[in-house]
């Protein structure tokens, strides 16, 4: 666990209380680090692709990311040439390309509040793709 060293340096200038807590704490904490490491690309058998747009000075990005690990890789953007929100065409031109190339896995899009269209919804569906699309406090389901 802790180098022979630090064992004798940490047991004589802690109480045995602490010195006990300040093991088990690096033991979760190795523990933690272990399981995110055995994380991919598939979470409970899914992919999870999130879809996100940014305005960045005149730049507009939509872009589509799959969820490995901790960690989003782009895998397609697309440049809108307006400033604000996407719409619906704009959205499933960006997903399609990439649900076509993912269509024989299972998966699931997540987006925030910009992509909480019905519509949306229901082109997913229609797909067999799951998705997680945050809606406003207002929308009673």
């Amino acid at each position: 666990m802790f180098p022979e060293l630090y064992q004798k340096i940490l047991s004589a200038n802690l109480s045995p209380t602490q010195y006990l807590t300040l093991k088990l704490l690096k033991q979760e904490k190795e523990k933690r680090e272990r399981k995110k490491k055995k994380k991919g690309l598939f979470h409970q058998g899914y992919l999870l692709l999130v879809i996100d747009r940014s305005q960045w000075k005149e730049r507009n990005v939509m872009m589509l990311s799959l969820v490995w690990g901790s960690h989003a890789l782009p895998v397609y953007w697309e440049l809108l040439g307006k400033k604000g929100s996407s719409n619906l065409e704009e959205q499933k031109r960006v997903l399609f390309p990439v649900l076509q190339l993912l269509k024989e896995y299972k998966v699931v899009v997540i987006g925030d509040r910009e992509f909480q269209s019905i519509k949306l919804g229901e082109w997913l569906w229609s797909r067999d793709v799951g998705f997680v699309l945050r809606q406003k406090k207002s929308l009673k389901v």
